[in-house]
């Protein structure tokens, strides 16, 4: 008899703040890795770009992202 073992979950923690030039090619690669569970967290610190209209387009195609907004926190 064999026995399934579950692969556990990598949960990939972001942290963004104006990085709209950089975010798709990150996503994409993030996205494009081989480990099949992976969720993606992203937390916006007040982006004033185009930061967080991209993660909302990743986020509504991919079941596994999840986006947080909030105001500028700093480090």
């Amino acid at each position: 008899m064999s026995t399934l073992t579950p692969q556990p979950v990598v949960h990939v923690l972001l942290s963004t703040y104006n990085g709209a030039p950089y975010l798709a090619e990150q996503m994409d690669s993030l996205l494009a890795q081989d480990y099949p569970k992976v969720m993606i967290h992203v937390r916006d610190d007040g982006s004033a770009d185009n930061t967080v209209s991209i993660l909302k387009l990743y986020a509504e195609s991919h079941t596994n992202i999840h986006i947080a907004i909030g105001p500028n926190l700093g480090v």
